[in-house]
């Protein structure tokens, strides 16, 4: 009988030799599984702290987040045995209040892997003693620090048979990120940039989490598709200077039409950078491509018709005009260039077309453009004539003429973003003042350079009309133009203050006129002082006009298709799995309103739309909003237009192209 109770009990010890059993800690129970029932001379052994957390309660990836700390593993085993850090399975994101937490919920398996040297095969049927020393932490509201010693002891074997717990090693083993790929970093103003190329093309990156020590917030990263393949992650930095090694990531990943996850681990190099010179050209053509987008229409017809008077003199003036005018582009680039970065030094968050978000800036815009027009139609002249031989302005007064019409080219320019202008001005705005200034001074030189090539080519001047009564009444037409403007830039002032501002605004014209006619109609001496009566109390009436504030009531109407973007909104609406598109605009920006009237008021995207199910958010920034130009920012976008596409089920965007119509619309977010 004692025998039998030996016999039994050596086959308990062995077939529990793989696993220890469950030891029961607060709100969670451990237990020691193995992958093998021997230590094999030469081969390894996988060790594993299967772990059970009761419900809401959670432990810690390797990076744990904005607080607590993750698993650690002792061992203890005799000489020449060697253990791997742990390895830790895909974690999940848990937010905890305001706080990002990384770690694991229900029950998660941590493993090892123990090297067992090859000198073992000289003691073959002996046993060792092998120890580990575990501690992890487990939290609700609180956090409870949890500690087990787990001793067990095996036989050296030449053959090792696989455990039960096999399959539940293989199971976890594809949660652990096995793949590795390289990523560009790039740090810039608050954030960390990570550009992603050569991944599969049917990979989705789904979200990126920080390994220790990376020196970026835990918060969710912005994730970018940037083409087939290639993609851009922007971490917000919390502190990039002290971080002493370039960090590494995990992309937790899928692939299309799959709901498995994958773990990629994700080095980085510093980004070499075609920076500078990419971004200058970019800055180049997006100034030549500005020439031709109709914010710039009136200047470009004021511009032929001073080139043709020019071309009609020597070549010499023609070609000093022109400097002079790119003179007053630059020149104004630079004021803009450097009063952006003295306003982003003083903490604000401003970019391209900033200062048509000052309803003060619009108003003085459209009394401009108001008397500019006047001045077309021949009812007052500014300086001079603009037409006959032998009335024109003097040299003097023809060079300032150049130089003011280049600053008004860059002033009725800035509504409008044409393509590369984005990414070059959302770079430049995150660099050095002295970058920042020379890509604004290369967006000058595009839109300066087709008049300064003309100029220079003398072919050019020949297949221009010679001055003549054509002229006149092509400066008499261009008035109109001009009064549109006025009228688009009002609804822009209904948008940002009311229907009263643009009242105000109209009421201040009228007395400015009426302070004109005084002057031009009465010869007495008294006609100049009623004249400033009536100017002042023009100017005192847009003054006060100003002081409105906001009534969304009383403004504008925005069209039914668009939810106003919040960022609250947008978190509902990715959680829920929606396709979601944010539309980042401005009622200032005519590129934005092109777009919304041939692309998103067709019942062809309307309809489109509504099949998909698809909400559309609009992120409207005609008002100053930091919040709007932080989200740019993550985009490297320093003005609008700006268009996301969330796929359904993705918290990846896709970035659509500047111009669209309902073809590239559709093309472009793929459904």
């Amino acid at each position: 009988m004692k025998y039998l109770v030996l016999l039994l009990t050596i086959i308990s010890s062995v077939s529990h030799a793989s696993e220890s059993a469950w030891r029961q800690q607060d709100h969670s129970q451990a237990r020691l599984i193995m992958d093998k029932s021997a230590l094999v001379p030469g081969g390894s052994l996988r060790l594993g702290v299967w772990i059970k957390l009761e419900d809401h309660w959670h432990t810690y990836w390797e990076n744990p987040g904005d607080s607590a700390s993750s698993a650690v593993f002792a061992f203890k085993t005799p000489d020449g045995y060697k253990s791997s850090p742990i390895q830790f399975p895909l974690p999940q994101r848990i937010p905890v209040g305001p706080l990002m937490s990384f770690g694991y919920e229900g029950e998660v398996l941590l493993s090892s892997t123990i090297q067992i040297p090859s000198s073992e095969s000289a003691h073959l049927g002996e046993r060792r003693s092998l120890a580990l020393d575990a501690e992890w932490l487990v939290c609700k509201e609180e956090c409870i620090p949890a500690f087990e010693l787990f001793e067990f002891e095996l036989p050296i074997a030449e053959t090792a048979s696989a455990t039960e717990h096999m399959s539940l090693f293989t199971e976890y083993d594809s949660t652990i990120a096995s793949q590795t790929h390289t990523a560009e970093l790039e740090h810039q103003e608050k954030t960390m940039r990570l550009e992603i190329s050569g991944l599969p093309t049917e990979v989705q990156i789904l979200d990126s989490l920080p390994f220790p020590g990376s020196g970026v917030n835990h918060q969710m990263p912005m994730i970018t598709q940037n083409g087939a393949g290639s993609w851009i992650i922007t971490h917000q930095s919390s502190d990039v200077s002290n971080t002493e090694q370039l960090p590494q990531f995990l992309l937790i990943s899928k692939l299309a039409d799959t709901d498995q996850t994958n773990g990629i681990v994700l080095q980085t190099k510093l980004k070499s950078g075609p920076a500078i010179g990419q971004m200058l050209l970019f800055a180049f053509l997006g100034g030549l491509i500005l020439n031709l987008m109709p914010c710039v229409f009136p200047i470009l017809t004021l511009k032929l018709f001073s080139f043709a008077k020019a071309a009609s003199q020597d070549r010499g003036a023609l070609i000093r005009s022109q400097l002079i005018y790119l003179a007053g582009i630059l020149s104004c680039f630079w004021i803009m260039s450097l009063g952006i970065m003295a306003l982003k030094a003083a903490g604000s968050v401003v970019g391209w077309g900033f200062q048509l978000q000052s309803p003060a800036f619009v108003s003085v815009l459209i009394i401009l453009f108001f008397f500019l027009g006047l001045n077309f139609a021949g009812y007052f002249e500014i300086a001079g004539r603009w037409t006959g031989a032998g009335q024109g302005l003097t040299e003097k007064k023809g060079w300032l003429g150049s130089y003011f019409t280049g600053v008004l080219a860059v002033v009725v320019a800035s509504p409008c973003t044409a393509p590369f202008m984005g990414v070059a001005l959302g770079y430049a705005l995150g660099q050095h003042w002295l970058v920042n200034l020379s890509v604004f001074t290369a967006l000058g030189l595009g839109l300066g350079a087709p008049y300064i090539i003309a100029a220079l080519l003398p072919k050019v001047s020949l297949l221009l009309p010679r001055p003549g009564l054509w002229m006149v009444r092509l400066k008499e037409f261009m008035a109109f133009p001009l009064w549109g403007t006025c009228l688009w830039l009002l609804t822009v002032l209904g948008q940002q203050l009311s229907m009263m501002a643009i009242i105000g605004v109209l009421f201040s014209l009228m007395i400015l006129v009426f302070a004109m006619w005084l002057y031009r109609s009465l010869t007495s001496p008294v006609s100049w002082v009623l004249s400033s009566v009536a100017s002042i109390g023009g100017l005192a009436v847009l003054v006060y006009t100003l002081q409105s504030t906001p009534n969304p009531e009383d403004a504008l109407a925005v069209d039914d298709l668009w939810t106003p973007y919040q960022a609250e909104t947008l978190e509902s609406q990715l959680d829920e799995g929606s396709a979601v598109f944010i539309n980042f605009t401005a009622a200032w920006c005519i590129t934005c309103q092109v777009n919304e009237k041939t692309t998103f008021q067709t019942e062809k995207i309307k309809s489109y739309v509504n099949q998909h199910e698809i909400k559309m958010l609009k992120a409207d920034w005609t008002n100053r909003d930091p919040h709007i130009a932080e989200f740019l920012a993550r985009y490297d976008r320093a003005g609008v237009p700006l268009y996301l596409f969330y796929p359904s089920g993705s918290r990846t965007a896709q970035v659509l192209p500047e111009v669209l119509s309902p073809k590239i619309f559709i093309d472009s977010i793929s459904l």
